[in-house]
């Protein structure tokens, strides 16, 4: 996954977590859910619910299939100059480069709170003889914490999971009885809620999330919420709300420090005022209205999350599937004594077939550690034939658990298709058997129909308002051209082809980009690249795919996914003798898709083709599909 799609994704994840938290927050509220254990358990769900949503959903994957072919001439667009110095800082990379900062710090900062806990505990004082008021909060909540004093807190801070530890500050013997055994329990209740390690759990979402507003508020009503449900357990232990209010009032004089401490504290100023008022303001709600309120909240939630997800889709990695290609014609293919695993399709050189020429290239291969051919050697066979034997060849792979010899011997036989026979048909009224006619000329017979099928619907409602008038004409130059300038009066990118029918009917497709390969007129030619004073081989089919080692998948754009656009980019490539692409020319492709396609290609690398022990530079035509998974 690139920079750029992790970007997007981190953008699309948070707004789903905005609307979670958007419609979270206003449940509690609109419901009348004011019991603290309830509110504690409704927003740490909704913590959940946000870190688990990009699990929970079907992330969108494009299907962008790699097709290497035979390169085919065109107007060369020239080598691809470097990177500039602005493209590498692309706003995806900077933004994550950010995030990154943003969160080492928050990890540091974090490291300096368990380091000043750990210090603190050291420079405490065990408060070893517990006066009365201590005993009596150890025997209420039933757990045994090691109690100490410091003089580096200002209040209270409870730690630790297998040995807890309650830190009191310096001044609190000096405080009321009541005030201490208030302060106690709470903070013993909150050694056996092992609250502690909600805490660190806390903090380390933060961590994650640190950007994000609506996570900073949603930790702090969950932190709000517990100190709130703590409150409530420790006025029914001591039955004494009055000086309890006055305990927290007592420590909230205190000159408190920032909050490095990942660690319950007793108090925080911020939240004073809701805590005071949820103890005098003694909401109650039953256990049943509390269950039912929480599941209703629980399907709203699934619902919001839902939407979320379908209006903020997340983009998953490009698939990528390399496209098989067929031997040709007349091609027999005999591995030798070994078990090939793959191979690239044999091309009949069209010189040879011209000249009638057939026989069979035998090879010798050398295969590597993995099984790969390493090297190939052509011990006989027509020099005509020998360059695409070898071609291909250079892309075989064996495996080496059934291939027990490092150099194996294949056969290619190479025949002359037999010549497809044009069906015949019997003319009326004449006895006789002729050859079927061939299809009109395009500037022949009728204009059947406008094939508008292939391009999205705002666009196909419009040219079809456009271009039905000429259906049903006369096929001629002049009506060609119409149509030409009709349609691109609405958009320049649009390529036409022909589909003949009987009856000299004949159908004009409308495409997006590149015109289907019936109408690409193309030819067999080196004329992309200059020389280079390198020996070079033509390899065709998908068999260079197979000796890729570092293939980054184009990222589909996002303008090109919403317009619903897909296609074929088709790239001419010229990779060295290092296995680098070291220059692409442009054949085709539509204007959103080529950069992509550009910007992925020319970072992939391929192991060095040898021929004859010797590296040697490939030329080869790559085909970028483009394809919208459903």
């Amino acid at each position: 996954m690139t920079p750029s799609m992790w970007w997007s994704n981190l953008v699309a994840y948070s707004a789903q977590i905005l609307a979670l938290v958007a419609v979270g927050a206003l449940l509690p509220a609109l419901f009348g859910l004011r019991v603290p254990a309830a509110r504690l358990a409704w927003w740490q769900l909704l913590l959940a619910a946000c870190l688990a949503v990009p699990a929970l959903q079907s992330w969108e994957r494009s299907v962008v299939t790699v097709t290497l072919t035979t390169t085919i001439a065109s107007p060369a667009i020239g080598t691809l100059p470097p990177a500039p110095l602005w493209s590498r800082l692309a706003l995806g990379e900077i933004g994550l480069a950010v995030l990154a900062a943003g969160a080492a710090a928050r990890d540091l900062w974090l490291a300096l709170g368990f380091w000043r806990l750990r210090r603190y505990r050291r420079g405490a004082r065990p408060l070893d003889a517990f006066p009365a008021v201590v005993r009596a909060a150890l025997a209420s909540t039933g757990v045994t914490p090691r109690v100490c004093l410091s003089a580096e807190v200002a209040g209270p801070v409870t730690f630790g999971l297998f040995e807890p530890a309650v830190l009191l500050p310096a001044r609190f013997p000096e405080l009321p009885e009541h005030a201490q055994e208030a302060i106690l329990c709470h903070e013993f209740l909150h050694v056996r809620r092992r609250d502690w390690l909600a805490s660190v759990a806390e903090e380390l979402v933060a961590i994650v999330l640190w950007f994000h507003p609506a996570v900073w508020w949603l930790l702090g009503q969950i932190r709000l919420a517990r100190e709130q449900a703590v409150d409530r357990e420790v006025v029914e232990l001591t039955r004494r709300r009055e000086q309890y209010v006055d305990a927290l009032l007592a420590m909230a004089g205190a000159r408190l420090e920032p909050d490095l401490a990942p660690a319950p504290v007793f108090l925080r100023k911020r939240h004073l005022v809701e805590r005071v008022a949820s103890l005098l303001k003694e909401a109650t709600m039953s256990k049943r209205r509390v269950v039912v309120s929480l599941a209703s909240f629980a399907a709203v939630l699934a619902g919001t999350g839902w939407f979320a997800a379908r209006s903020f889709p997340l983009s998953a990695a490009p698939q990528v599937k390399a496209a098989a290609q067929p031997d040709a014609p007349g091609v027999t293919v005999d591995a030798g004594a070994g078990r090939l695993l793959h191979r690239g399709p044999v091309s009949y050189p069209r010189e040879a077939l011209e000249k009638r020429i057939q026989g069979t290239v035998v090879l010798e291969l050398t295969l590597n550690r993995e099984g790969a051919v390493a090297d190939a050697r052509v011990l006989s066979g027509p020099e005509e034939l020998r360059r695409a034997a070898l071609e291909s060849a250079l892309q075989w792979h064996y495996s080496r658990e059934g291939t027990p010899a490092e150099r194996i011997e294949a056969r290619i036989d190479f025949r002359l298709p037999e010549p497809v026979a044009t069906p015949a048909v019997q003319l009326p009224n004449r006895g006789v058997v002729a050859r079927r006619v061939p299809p009109p000329p395009l500037t022949q017979g009728t204009l059947k129909r406008i094939d508008l099928d292939s391009l999205p619907e705002p666009l196909s409602a419009d040219l079809r308002s456009r271009l039905g008038r000429f259906e049903g004409q006369p096929m001629s130059s002049q009506l060609l051209e119409e149509i030409k300038k009709a349609a691109h009066e609405v958009d320049r990118h649009l390529n036409f082809a022909f589909r003949i029918h009987a009856g000299e009917e004949t159908s004009l497709v409308v495409v997006l980009g590149e015109a289907p390969r019936s109408t690409v007129a193309s030819a067999t030619s080196d004329a992309d690249f200059p020389p280079s004073g390198e020996q070079r081989i033509r390899v065709g089919g998908a068999v260079q795919s197979n000796n890729a080692i570092e293939k980054t998948a184009p990222v589909y754009p996002p303008l090109a996914k919403q317009a619903r656009i897909s296609g074929v980019v088709r790239l001419n490539a010229l990779i060295g003798t290092d296995g680098r692409v070291k220059q692409l020319t442009l054949i085709s492709g539509h204007p959103l898709l080529v950069p992509p396609a550009l910007e992925s290609v020319k970072e992939w690398v391929y192991k060095p083709t040898l021929l004859n022990g010797k590296p040697v530079e490939v030329i080869t035509q790559i085909d970028v599909n483009f394809t919208l998974a459903e």
